[in-house]
Order: C-alpha cells, then sequence, then structure tokens
C-alpha cells in the first residue's frame, strides 16, 4: 500500500501510516511525499514512479486541490485501486467539484481503476491489521464479527466508541463517501461472503443504485443479518444528505418497505444498531411465528404483546401441557395460575414465589 500525502505529523497522512503501524499491518507501506525522507519510521519515496514495485493499493491523503494534479501519474503507475479520503468533488455542490468528479470519473474508466471515496474517511480492517483511514481508534478496541459500512466517516468513529463501551468487537470498519466507484452495495455483498463478519450495519444517506443496492440486501440477508441506519429520514435532514455527500435521501417510508422486503432490519439510532446487531449475533435469526413472552410481571408481558404485535410479532398459544409443566416449574398451581389475558396476542405468566 503507497500513503500520498505521508508525514511524521498528526495530519491526515501521517495518521494513515501511523495506524497501519499501530494496528500491526503485515503489508509492504510505502510512504509517498517529496518533502520528507522518513514518514512514521518508514523510508518516504518522493513519487509513485519512485516505488520499487506498483502496490495494490494507493491512499490519497491530501487536499483535493493536491490530488488533481498528482492523477496522471496515478494513472500511468498502473495501481489497481485507490481510496480517495480528499473531499471537495459532489459534496462540494460547486462546479469546481463537480468538475473534479468528471475527471475522476474519466480517469477510472480509462483504466479500470476501483475507487473508494473519494469524501472518505477511510477503510479498516482489524482482524488483519489493515488500515488505509485516518479514524482515531478507541483505546483497547477490539476485532469481532460486526462490520460496518457507512457513507459518514464521522459516525463510523461514533459506532466504534459505542461499541467500546459496549464490549463489542469488530471486524471491517468501511467509509464509503461520495462512492463515485464503489457504493455500499458493493461493500454489503463482499461482506454477505466474509467469513469473519457475524453481522452487517449500514449507516447509509443516500442510494446511488437503488436496484443494485436491494438486490445486495437481499443476498446479504439470506446468509446474514443486516442492520440499516437511514439519515435523512426529515426534510432538514435531506438537505443535509445532499450538502454531505451529493446523495438524493429518498422517501423514509419507501425505503424502510424495500429493507423490510428485501430482509434488513431498520433502526432509528446508532445505539438501536448496535443493540440490534449484538442481539443477532447471540440469537438465531427466527424462522417463524412461535414467539413468547414470559415474565414475571402481568404488566410487562401485557405491554411486550402490545409493542410486538404493532411491529408485525405474533404470539400463538401455547399448549396445555407446556402451561402446565411451567405451573409445576414456577411452583404456583393453585395459588396464582399463569393467566392469559389476551390469548391471540399474547401471554402473561404470574408467579407468587
Amino acid at each position: 500500500m503507497a500513503v500520498i500525502g505521508a508525514s511524521d505529523r498528526n495530519n491526515v497522512g501521517g495518521r494513515v501510516v501511523k495506524g497501519a503501524l499501530d494496528l500491526g499491518y503485515q503489508g509492504r507501506l510505502y510512504p509517498v511525499n517529496p518533502r520528507y525522507e522518513t514518514a512514521q519510521g518508514l523510508k518516504c519515496y518522493p513519487s509513485l514512479a519512485a516505488l520499487p514495485e506498483v502496490p495494490d493499493c494507493v491512499v490519497m491523503s491530501v487536499p483535493a486541490s493536491a490530488a488533481m494534479p498528482i492523477l496522471p501519474e496515478v494513472e500511468a503507475s498502473g495501481i489497481p485501486a485507490m481510496v480517495f479520503l480528499s473531499e471537495g468533488f459532489t459534496d462540494a455542490g460547486t462546479a469546481e467539484g463537480l468538475e473534479r468528479n468528471d475527471i475522476l470519473l474519466a480517469m477510472a474508466a480509462r483504466s479500470g481503476m476501483t475507487i473508494s471515496g473519494p469524501n472518505s474517511a477511510g477503510m479498516v480492517g482489524l482482524k488483519g491489521g489493515y488500515n488505509a483511514a485516518f479514524v482515531n481508534f478507541p483505546r483497547d478496541l477490539k476485532a469481532g464479527p460486526i462490520s460496518i459500512v457507512s457513507q459518514s466517516g464521522g459516525l463510523n468513529n461514533a459506532v466504534l466508541e459505542l461499541g467500546r463501551n459496549r464490549g463489542f468487537g469488530f471486524n471491517y470498519i468501511l467509509s464509503a463517501g461520495n462512492e463515485i466507484i464503489v457504493n455500499s452495495a458493493d461493500y454489503i455483498d463482499w461482506l454477505a461472503d466474509d467469513p469473519d463478519t457475524g453481522v452487517i450495519i449500514n449507516i447509509l444517506e443516500g442510494v446511488k443504485d437503488g436496484p443494485a443496492y436491494r438486490a445486495a440486501l437481499e443476498r446479504a440477508a439470506r446468509i446474514k443479518p443486516v442492520v440499516v441506519l437511514k439519515l435523512g429520514r426529515s426534510e432538514a435532514g435531506q438537505r443535509a444528505t445532499l450538502a454531505h455527500t451529493g446523495s438524493l435521501a429518498g422517501e423514509d417510508r419507501v425505503f424502510r418497505a424495500i429493507c423490510h422486503q428485501s430482509g434488513a432490519i431498520v433502526v432509528d439510532s446508532l445505539d438501536q444498531a448496535l443493540e440490534t446487531a449484538n442481539v443477532l449475533l447471540r440469537a438465531p435469526l427466527p424462522t417463524g411465528e412461535r414467539v413468547l413472552v414470559f415474565s414475571t410481571s402481568g404488566g410487562a408481558s401485557v405491554l411486550s404483546g402490545d409493542l410486538g404485535s404493532a411491529a408485525g410479532i405474533a404470539f400463538p398459544l401455547i399448549g396445555e401441557a407446556t402451561n402446565a409443566g411451567l405451573q409445576e416449574i414456577l411452583e404456583v398451581g393453585g395459588r396464582s395460575p399463569i393467566r392469559w389475558t389476551s390469548p391471540a396476542v399474547h401471554a402473561s405468566a404470574r408467579a407468587t414465589t
């Protein structure tokens, strides 16, 4: 991996190289910056042409104004993939930003280069020690089965902090940014086949290719749980989405219906996303409507029945033998029997011990 803009400072390029070293990156790492002889303790090269080999990936970690003049060199290098961290493209909402976007698209079309970003926080693989991002990792962050695909790099940081506080472990943390070439659907489709990913969290502002996104959700959800947090649900949020990534947020009710039909689970907050992902990691997905509410509080089971019914969950009546067995275990027979407060919807188990 080559990092354009690498340095010893705590700027974007410096953090990319330091993050890779801190994670124990096992590949060959080439800092590129004509202003330095070394960066983060590694030899620094003046250009891509000066590298001893063609890297698998180059990380563009300089501002857009400096990145654009380097693109011909990047194209000529034959590097197959680029993580583009710079902002100032469709996200800028200016004529200059749109022109930059067109230039980058044309270069990708000519060269066949795969591009992640721009306007991206980068990509991280904790288990494999891969870092092409400028994320400041929370201390004691653990590797684990949760992978994140997010168009917002800042929210990735928040998810990692909240997850670390809960003791959750993460695998891939992927910031999609403006999705000029590779989009959320591509990441979800790829993670569906990743054996080290147990659940996918997708934080989404807008969809670039609706049919592809739906197809990716449907395929992934048949293999493992997919939890989706859709941003831009309000009018104000949709305006912010357009300003942030240049994406149209779309109608929330339609999006939720598509996710429901595709088998993905929609949540409304970062906390819900993490807790839902954790539950789905620990419990298998239900295969039918065999759900029983069991509680020592009649009121709690009534409330669970109400909330569950509103969410489309059916609570079938349990059999007499099971009912009698529960009474015997709880030692409530003859004193406080299990009562069915609304048999078609929920069961209430009262126990006096």
